[in-house]
């Protein structure tokens, strides 16, 4: 009896063999349910994947753009080009707190907006130290600012005197395409073009048509040159560098006269509070520019370079007033005087960052480009071709260049007269100089101040046919962004100039 109750137990009792049977099949059948639930699984994310489709059969949500590094590409978050870096530039940021630039990081975009008016710039040469800080008093460092390609339209004061208004549009990559979608709206990019009425050009902006600006663009003989292919058929580039401050040599100080040097033997630098480079030939200065960094197509401004600072600086990403004027007899870069058109010394505060001094900036703010109203006269790869002997002698390695993409050449008209060549040039464009004056020329043949805001507007002839921009410390009103001057390109102690680099 008891092995017979032994073996009922073992056999049909909770942990029985046949009830251990019934659970080992309960699982088999189980795990086939399982297996078959994950091959189901499997064949519709299959198919999901071939239909283009996720892999849990329903549509993904559309993944962030990535934002491009800082190669030049357009960002949609940022509605710009992104800047070109190099391994040269150290991107930097201000911090506002403790009146300083501190390294920022290269993988970010954090460091600039356009939106805001605080444009991207960088330090090449710079010494920074543990905590990421630039070291401002050091010796050879050079400052640049991001100008990213755009297009532009006149608003109103189109060939006239009067500070017109100027609208831009930021174009992606190198190409004529419109960067923000909701911008773009209505709007689109035509070729420039000149009417003529009673042998009087009459061209005006059409309402939501836009121009490239040519400092963009891939033909030197609209103001542009620089791209991949460097010609007619070429789009050009996504963008310039332009230096922050007038140049000046290594090793200058706030003494006038170590900051004179007339030849080539020192290198450049661009740097706030020292004497610019002045006592020098525009041929020098050429020359200076180019050899700064040939693996950046560094060379001296141009014309159509300026003219994209200024327009910039005038749009609604710039200001929406005059800069002031530089008014340092001593030629201090980044200075301001104590009123947009203050005179000689009045008020001079030699602090870029100040709350006065950040009035001389193109955006009104310390991220801005200095020293473009007053200061020194600055000389301009831009030339007259009159043949005057001035450009020999004094401008022969920019005259007899063949690199046609590190110049401006404007046309001589029939007469060796400043209306004369002004009007021979009425199809320039993008250059501040025919569209933003009237070119009304008294009976001495000289225009005084017919530039927008009162600039002075007097065009190259004769003994004088290069380019001086931006007026002179004690010019007064006449002095400004829209300034442009002739001069014969010598050794004047009074001009000095500025590099642009291209980063390909």
């Amino acid at each position: 009896m008891i092995l017979a109750g032994i073996t009922i137990s073992l056999v049909f009792s909770e942990n029985g063999i046949i009830a251990k049977a019934r659970e080992a099949a309960e699982k088999t059948n189980q795990a086939v349910i399982n297996e078959q639930a994950q091959m189901n699984d499997v064949t519709a994310a299959m198919e999901n994947m071939l239909n283009g489709a996720g892999g849990s059969g329903t549509t993904p949500e559309e993944p962030e753009p990535e934002e491009p590094a800082n190669d030049g590409n357009y960002s949609e978050t940022k509605g710009v080009n992104t800047p070109k870096l190099t391994a040269e530039m150290e991107p930097i940021k201000y911090d506002a707190e403790n009146s300083r630039w501190v390294k920022a990081d290269k993988t970010s975009n954090d460091w600039y907006n356009y939106s805001a008016g605080e444009w991207a710039n960088v330090v090449i040469g710079g010494q920074f130290d543990g905590s990421g800080v630039l070291n401002e008093s050091a010796d050879g460092y050079s400052m640049f600012v991001w100008i990213p390609r755009y297009a532009y339209n006149i608003t109103s004061g189109y060939h006239s005197n009067a500070a017109g208004t100027i609208d831009v549009v930021f174009l992606k990559g190198t190409s004529d395409e419109i960067g923000s979608s909701a911008e773009a709206a209505g709007k689109s990019i035509v070729s420039y073009s000149e009417a003529s009425a009673n042998g009087v050009s009459t061209h005006k902006f059409v309402e939501e048509k836009y121009v490239v600006h040519p400092a963009f663009v891939g033909d030197a003989n609209l103001g542009g040159g620089y791209g991949n292919n460097s010609g007619a058929s070429d789009n050009g580039i996504s963008g310039i560098w332009v230096a922050k401050f007038e140049a000046s040599p290594e090793g200058a100080t706030t003494d006038v006269s170590n900051s004179q040097y007339n030849g080539t033997e020192k290198k450049l630098q661009v740097k706030p509070g020292v004497s610019s480079w002045r006592s020098i030939t525009i041929s020098n200065a050429y020359d200076v520019c180019k050899a700064y960094n040939e693996t950046l197509n560094s060379h001296l401004m141009k014309n159509s370079e300026w003219g994209a600072v200024a327009y910039l600086s005038r749009s609604e990403y710039g200001r929406d007033d005059e800069v002031w004027i530089n008014n340092s007899s001593s030629f201090i870069t980044g200075s301001a005087g104590n009123s947009v058109s203050a005179s000689s010394n009045t008020g001079t505060d030699t602090n870029y960052k100040s709350e006065q001094g950040v009035h001389a900036s193109t955006t009104d703010n310390v991220y801005g480009i200095y020293d473009m109203s007053g200061g020194t006269w600055e000389r301009v790869a831009a030339y007259v071709d009159n043949k005057n002997s001035s450009l020999t002698s004094y401008g022969n390695s920019l005259y007899t260049s063949t690199d046609a993409k590190t110049k401006n050449v404007y046309t001589a008209g029939n007469e060796d007269t400043r209306l004369s060549h002004y009007n021979a040039n009425t199809s320039k464009y993008g250059d501040a100089i025919y569209e933003t004056s009237s070119g009304t020329y008294n009976s001495s043949g000289d225009s005084n101040q017919q530039s927008w805001f009162d600039d002075y507007s007097n065009f190259p002839y004769s003994s004088g046919p290069f380019f001086s921009r931006g007026g002179y410390y004690d010019d007064g009103s006449g002095a400004g962004v829209f300034f442009f001057y002739n001069y014969n390109g010598g050794s004047d102690s009074n001009l000095s100039f500025r590099p642009v680099l291209v980063a390909l």
